[in-house]
């Protein structure tokens, strides 16, 4: 299925014990393969929960390189719209976010090694 947030992708939750952890492997590609998944990955990273506009907003920045501040509410919705029905479920699915829609949180729940070192190169790449 495509990564353009058409659909779901079924993802298994723990590596199956035979196969060497490609299927960790795999999660972590396929949250990192998305360049909305890996801001969210990086900011959460470092703060460990945020609020979705929080999220939003940082995100919106990132992508316009401009100041949080200057950042439109329009931009910001469609952001966190696209978060709340695209990025968060695809990283709950992962096992790497953990979104409480009531309290709007988005929580890094998952920090393998493997993970860590696959965004910290996103990051330096792309310095968000």
């Amino acid at each position: 299925m495509s990564d353009d947030g058409s659909g779901r992708e079924p993802v298994e939750e723990t590596p199956v014990a035979n196969d060497g952890g490609a299927s960790l492997v795999s999660r972590v590609f396929q949250a990192l393969r998305n360049r909305r998944r890996r801001y969210v990955l990086s900011y959460l990273r470092d703060r460990e929960q945020a609020q979705l506009d929080d999220l939003a907003i940082q995100l919106a920045a990132w992508e316009q390189d401009i100041p949080p501040d200057e950042v439109s509410s329009e931009d910001i919705e469609t952001v966190a719209t696209d978060l709340v029905h695209t990025h968060l479920p695809k990283l709950e699915d992962y096992g790497l976010v953990d979104y409480d829609r009531r309290t709007e949180t988005a929580a890094y729940t998952y920090t393998p090694s493997l993970l860590n070192e696959a965004l910290e190169l996103a990051v330096t790449i792309e310095n968000p």
